[in-house]
């Protein structure tokens, strides 16, 4: 049985916008917002208590480290 990657890229039906999904506990989704020069992670998330919120944002700054080595991935492969 496989098991599913940390995170994960997705997006809506119509294409428009991009997500990264945390897929373990907590769960937690965050909306790519890319102005071309800065690229910022809207997320959402319920913690209980001040200790959940810093586990949460340690979470999201992890999330945001993951897409931006997916990103110089791609486009490393785009160049060669």
């Amino acid at each position: 049985m496989s098991h599913l990657p940390k995170f994960l890229l997705a997006q809506n039906r119509e294409n428009t916008r991009q997500f990264v999904v945390h897929t373990q506990e907590p769960l937690c989704i965050a909306e790519i917002h890319d102005n071309k020069d800065v690229v910022e992670l809207k997320g959402v998330a319920i913690a209980e208590n001040n200790l959940e919120a810093q586990r949460i944002a340690g979470l999201m700054s992890r999330m945001g480290d993951w897409y931006y080595s997916v990103i110089k991935e791609r486009s490393e492969n785009e160049n060669h």
